[in-house]
């Protein structure tokens, strides 16, 4: 029986010594988790929300920030395309502390190749994940371009100027500039007779516009009805992406017989030269000079005819026009001449007819 109530004695001596250390523990333990933050609370105990990016895109340029304090996490910043695919990867970095200042991460969309065109999704984490739409639509596209163009038609090609006005309310951004000429004989088939490259890259100004002068060369295609020009201007950054826009004239070019040198429809009339020196011509008693002339081809300017004609007057002796200048005869022995005092002598002089 005493056995008995002192391994009683004992057990409770135990019991109570675990409550008195549980006791402690809580004494000791209790303010050290009480002096902790709470969540979503700084040290000094003021609200603070969730650690996340702020991300905003527009149709130029995408901004991240970070502007919790003393906050550090792996931070990624990404572009998709609007399948949700990964388009670029613009920063992963692992540990980006904030410290006491707001970080700024700033993307150009130029810069960085994205085509402003299509819609796409900046998206940022940082603890959480956050992101924004952009590009794609009317906002970051020109609706349209407007083409305008001229061809005049000669008979080694034909020659213009193409014109793109841009309407919408930002710089097009030209891929190229292509120009084809077609024929048809009969019927309604048009054939192709050569394609050009009339311009590459270039850029036309929002509410602006951009011409660009071309010429292609071919030969007239025998038994040709009809000709037609098109011109073709692509751009980038369209709603639909890569969009070309398009504009067709007709034409006409010189007939074949035109188009030989020196043919008939080509020759100029007869143009003057030039003309040689007068001379007597005693069979008829004129005084005559020839004059010399030549027709050329209006195309080309080459001489494809010329001819030597006199041009004559009835001869009248010392007529105004056909005397020459003074000229010496000869000239005296010198002497002295006392009334002056001098030496001199004779000049004999004439004009001739």
């Amino acid at each position: 029986m005493s056995q008995t109530m002192g391994g009683e004695s004992k057990q409770r001596v135990y019991v109570r010594l675990l409550t008195v250390l549980a006791i402690l523990l809580q004494l000791v333990l209790v303010p050290a988790v009480q002096a902790q933050p709470a969540l979503g609370q700084d040290p000094e105990g003021s609200v603070k929300l969730l650690c996340h990016p702020t991300v905003t895109a527009d149709c130029t340029k995408g901004t991240v920030e970070l502007t919790y304090t003393y906050q550090c996490h792996d931070l990624k910043i990404w572009v998709e395309d609007g399948a949700g695919h990964t388009e670029k990867v613009l920063l992963q970095q692992d540990d980006v502390c904030t410290g006491s200042k707001t970080l700024k991460y700033q993307y150009n969309w130029a810069t960085e190749g994205i085509n402003v065109c299509q819609s796409h999704v900046l998206k940022a984490t940082w603890s959480e994940t956050k992101s924004d739409s952009f590009g794609g639509g009317q906002q970051c596209c020109p609706s349209s371009l407007t083409i305008t163009k001229t061809a005049t038609g000669s008979c080694t090609g034909v020659s213009g100027t193409i014109t793109a006005q841009n309407t919408g309310e930002h710089d097009a951004l030209v891929t190229s500039v292509t120009d084809k000429v077609e024929y048809k004989k009969s019927g309604s088939t048009w054939y192709t007779l050569t394609t050009t490259n009339v311009q590459g890259a270039d850029t036309v100004p929002t509410g602006g516009s951009k011409s660009w002068n071309y010429s292609v060369s071919f030969t007239p295609v025998s038994g040709a009805t009809a000709y037609r020009n098109t011109a073709y201007v692509t751009i980038s950054n369209h709603p639909d992406g890569t969009h070309t826009f398009q504009v067709t004239v007709s034409f006409t070019v010189p007939s074949a017989a035109s188009c030989v040198e020196c043919g008939t429809s080509r020759l100029s009339d007869w143009q003057e030269v030039s003309r040689g020196d007068w001379y007597y011509k005693a069979a008829t008693d004129e005084w005559c000079q020839d004059v010399h002339y030549h027709k050329v081809d209006l195309i080309t300017g080459k001489e494809c005819e010329n001819k030597t004609e006199p041009e004559c007057e009835p001869y009248v002796d010392c007529q105004a026009g056909h005397v020459s200048d003074w000229q010496e005869v000869s000239r005296g022995d010198w002497y002295y001449k006392a009334a002056t005092d001098e030496w001199s002598r004779t000049y004999t002089t004439t004009k001739w007819t």
